[in-house]
């Protein structure tokens, strides 16, 4: 458990506890919304069917390029869903998971490194 939700259990009604459960909660839910857009558009660009023209990135641009979106960590046995954002900095530990610039992303033949939250370590 990383420090900052170790202070929401020992001090609940702490104005920061409620800033850091607050804050994870909602880039959690925006972020897979933007997750599950990207999936959505990727899906039916293979199908070869238009799509419409909503989105202000550009077209080939890959999903960690949007906001440093990776991609959701999923663990069914343990209820567990989590997006998965670029970078290790202390806002993105905080948030969610992180991914080690530099190590391989998912599909790549090679070692990827994923901090969570509770790891300090690498938090800058």
């Amino acid at each position: 458990m990383g420090p900052a939700r170790v202070l929401c259990v020992r001090r609940p009604a702490s104005g920061y506890c409620a800033f850091v459960l607050v804050d994870a909660w909602v880039f959690q839910r925006r972020e897979s919304r933007e997750l599950d857009r990207l999936l959505r558009d990727r899906q039916v660009a293979s199908q070869g069917t238009p799509q419409p023209e909503i989105s202000t990135a550009p077209k080939s641009a890959p999903a960690v390029a949007i906001r440093r979106l990776i991609g959701r960590l999923e663990i069914p046995r343990l209820l567990l869903s989590a997006v998965v954002a670029e970078g290790i900095d202390k806002t993105t530990l905080r948030r969610g998971v992180g991914h080690i610039p530099g190590t391989a992303l998912p599909g790549h033949p090679a070692t990827s490194a994923w901090p969570g939250t509770g790891t300090r370590s690498f938090a800058r």
